[in-house]
């Protein structure tokens, strides 16, 4: 096991010892600025400090992407579907979430990136973890892959199907 104190806004780990049970390190600590978990592993990969216990995520300080739209995939084949008449429009939400899918704080920028089509934007800043954009579709039947992404939120994709 693994004892983390560890600063409860951003996470940054202030202290971490090996222990063989839950009270074999005492450790000081202010209770409004800073945690303590006990886990099995702290991973620091890519920027984020990610807490396990039993392999499951526990803590996650740095969240990750959703994306949503507000179509639906209505022939079930993975992508939703959207007239190719070069005026309709999907509006896309993006949210940072932690590891329950509540939506957490934060003005990070994304980049937005689509293989067709017509973005309202290529980059947006989130506003209390979300943000919002649109595709306008174009006058051919093809796919689009609509992609945001962050360097340590991760990338999300959502596939859109141009139908006549």
């Amino acid at each position: 096991m693994i004892k983390v104190l560890y600063n409860l806004e951003d996470g940054r780990v202030l202290g971490a010892a090996e222990c063989s049970t839950l009270d074999s390190i005492s450790l000081q600590y202010d209770e409004n600025v800073e945690g303590v978990a006990i886990v099995d592993s702290v991973d620091f990969n890519s920027g984020g400090k990610y807490f396990y216990q039993n392999g499951n995520l526990v803590k996650d300080f740095y969240g990750r992407i959703m994306l949503t739209c507000d179509l639906a995939d209505s022939d079930g084949d993975g992508m939703v579907e959207l007239a190719a008449d070069g005026s309709s429009v999907v509006t896309f939400t993006i949210k940072k979430v932690d590891g329950n899918g509540d939506v957490m704080s934060g003005d990070e920028s994304v980049r937005i990136s689509s293989t067709r089509g017509l973005l309202s934007a290529l980059s947006t800043p989130l506003v209390n973890g979300q943000a919002t954009f649109t595709l306008r579709s174009i006058e051919e039947t093809v796919s689009i892959d609509v992609k945001v992404t962050h360097p340590f939120l991760g990338t999300e994709t959502i596939a859109v199907q141009l139908v006549p």
